[in-house]
């Protein structure tokens, strides 16, 4: 396992491999079922609507905030709030997507940053398959939003995370994605 799966095996508590690290999130399918509490829900949608450098300041905190939780508490978190982010409209789904890519490319480091996206693709792959799916797309179609700098990055981390999956888990994700995204992944 590369250093960055390392690190995110960290960030989830897996005892030390990608399939442990899998296991950890099959136990939070029970909280993919819970209720979006409505305080967050109301959060989610104030962010939406903030303007983007502020959107992206929340975004640093928040993300901040999940790099220090318990394993438990930042998967079952993470879940919620992709949750929340589910039920707004697609162009403020695309939105904050955008604001995300930025706030990771340009506030954390390269480690850190795939660390982060690998706990969200783990995360995504133990959610139904229409939410991982509306979650992809929205993370994609920000990209035509995004710098060029931020496309590469954000690419470049993709990559790098993709090719460390193991084939079956990858080629699931692979098959999510818009033909764009797929493209711009390579095989």
């Amino acid at each position: 396992i590369s250093q960055s799966l390392n690190k995110a095996v960290e960030l989830i508590g897996a005892a030390g491999d990608m399939g442990a690290s899998i296991d950890v999130f099959h136990m939070m399918m029970k909280e993919a079922e819970k209720e979006v509490p409505a305080a967050l829900l109301s959060m989610v949608k104030m962010l939406a609507e903030a303007p983007e450098n502020q959107r992206i300041t929340m975004l640093e905190s928040r993300l901040r905030e999940f790099v220090a939780m318990a394993d438990k508490q930042r998967a079952e978190a993470l879940i919620q709030m992709i949750k929340a982010v589910a039920t707004l409209p697609a162009d403020k789904r695309v939105e904050l997507a955008k604001s995300r890519i930025a706030c990771l490319c340009d506030k954390f480091d390269e480690s850190t940053r795939k660390a982060l996206a690998t706990t969200h693709i783990m995360v995504l792959m133990n959610l139904p398959e229409a939410t991982r799916k509306e979650d992809l797309e929205a993370t994609f179609a920000s990209l035509k939003h995004l710098s060029e700098q931020h496309r590469n990055t954000f690419a470049n981390t993709m990559k790098a995370i993709m090719a460390e999956l193991p084939a079956q888990q990858r080629e699931m994700m692979m098959s999510q994605l818009p033909p764009e995204a797929r493209a711009m992944l390579g095989p």
